[in-house]
């Protein structure tokens, strides 16, 4: 054995036998704070006052009389480290009669909305606005998508900055 390895060997076994007293026999335990206040703003269902000629129906090209509910609810969380988040959560239960067809149509569309606002000033902001319209018969269904994501760093630039709009996609 050279003597290179051999002082290494007594090096490594001097600095071990040196710092046992410190060494830990078990992990300790970790110290995160995931307390979270939650705060409801506003809560509660709503009528649906749609335009009084119907909406266009661009997959039959006809107009629809849209009558329903929808339902809102706003919170706000503020974490422990000082982020504030904003979620308003809006789900829509909308029922149609084609205004030439008589054709039933029923929809289903959600909204999400999250803001997060930091300490130091940066924000992201997501938006989701998705609808289906199913008709009863043979006539084509159709779905629309709207996407948003915007981040602003604490300089006030915006990072990111997505869009998505896709409507009147029409299926069969």
């Amino acid at each position: 054995m050279s003597n290179l390895r051999r002082w290494t060997i007594a090096a490594a076994v001097m600095l071990t036998t040196a710092c046992m007293d410190g060494i830990p026999s078990a992990p300790e335990p970790a110290s995160l704070n995931f307390r979270a206040d939650v705060e409801t703003l506003f809560k509660g269902w709503f009528p649906l006052n749609p335009p009084p000629g119907g909406v266009p129906n661009a997959c039959t090209g006809e107009n629809v009389l849209v009558s329903g509910t929808y339902n809102l609810i706003v919170r706000m969380v503020t974490t422990s480290s000082g982020q504030t988040q904003f979620r308003v959560h809006v789900s829509g239960n909308v029922t149609g009669i084609g205004a030439t067809t008589g054709t039933v149509y029923q929809s289903n569309e959600f909204t999400n909305l999250t803001q997060i606002a930091g300490p130091n000033g940066s924000a992201v902001f997501h938006f989701t606005f998705q609808t289906q319209s199913v008709s009863r018969g043979p006539l084509a269904n159709s779905t629309g998508v709207i996407q948003i994501q915007l981040t602003v760093n604490a300089n006030g630039t915006v990072s990111v900055d997505r869009e998505l709009y896709e409507f009147d996609t029409c299926r069969g």
